[in-house]
C-alpha cells in the first residue's frame, strides 16, 4: 500500500494496465458461426471491433497517466479526474459488450460474411472478462490517484525546499561568499561598541 502512494510506481502500474487493456481489446472476444446453405461461415470478431470504445479509452487512460508525470499541481487535478472517467467508459463499454454480444458483433459479422440480421449465438472467449477485470483495475488506480494526488504536491515541494536550504548554507558558508546582510551587522555592532567607548579595532 506504501509503495502505490509513491508517485513514479503508480503511473507504472497505471500504464502497465492501461497497455495491457488495449493488448486484451485486440484479442478475439467472439467466434460467430453464420450458417450459409453451401457452407457455415466463420466470423472472429476482436474486442476493437466489438467495442471500439476500449482500445481508444485505453490509449486515453494512458495518455493521462504520463501527463499526470509532468503536470503542474492544478493541471495534475484536471488530469487526474480523466482517468477513472476514462476507465468507467471502458466498464460500460465491455459490459456491453457482454450483455449484448448479438449486437456487438453484428457490423463485424456484416462485414465479413455480407449478412445482417440473420440469428446467431456467438461463442464468447475469454478476453472480454480479462478486459472487464482489467478495467476495473483501472477504475480503482484511478480513484486511488485522486486520494494521494495532495501527497505528491505537498511532499514534494517540501522535500525540494528542505533539500535546497540544506544545501545552499554549506555551499555559501564554504565558498566564502561575501553575506552584504553580515557585514552590515557588523558595522552596527562596531559603532555600537564606539559608542559606549569601547575601541571596536581593539577586539
Amino acid at each position: 500500500m506504501k509503495a502505490l502512494r509513491s508517485k513514479s510506481t503508480l503511473i507504472l502500474t497505471g500504464l502497465v494496465i492501461a497497455a495491457a487493456l488495449f493488448g486484451a481489446a485486440s484479442m478475439v472476444w467472439f467466434n460467430v458461426t453464420v450458417p450459409n446453405p453451401v457452407q457455415d461461415i466463420q466470423v472472429s470478431v476482436r474486442g476493437t471491433e466489438a467495442s471500439p470504445a476500449v482500445p481508444a479509452l485505453s490509449l486515453v487512460a494512458a495518455a493521462a497517466f504520463l501527463a499526470l508525470s509532468i503536470a503542474g499541481r492544478v493541471l495534475r487535478w484536471v488530469v487526474a479526474v480523466v482517468i477513472p472517467l476514462a476507465a468507467a467508459g471502458v466498464l460500460f463499454s465491455v459490459i456491453s459488450a457482454v450483455s449484448d454480444p448479438q449486437r456487438a458483433t453484428e457490423t463485424a459479422v456484416g462485414d465479413s460474411a455480407g449478412v445482417v440480421g440473420t440469428e446467431v449465438v456467438p461463442d464468447q472467449s475469454l478476453w472480454p472478462w480479462v478486459a472487464l477485470v482489467l478495467a476495473v483495475l483501472l477504475l480503482l488506480i484511478g480513484l486511488w490517484s485522486l486520494l494521494v494526488l495532495p501527497r505528491w504536491s505537498a511532499g514534494g515541494a517540501t522535500k525540494y525546499r528542505r533539500e535546497r536550504e540544506t544545501t545552499a548554507q554549506p555551499t555559501s558558508a564554504a565558498s566564502g561568499v561575501h553575506d552584504p546582510d553580515a557585514a552590515r551587522r557588523d558595522g552596527i555592532d562596531a559603532w555600537d561598541a564606539f559608542s559606549d567607548g569601547e575601541d571596536p579595532t581593539g577586539r
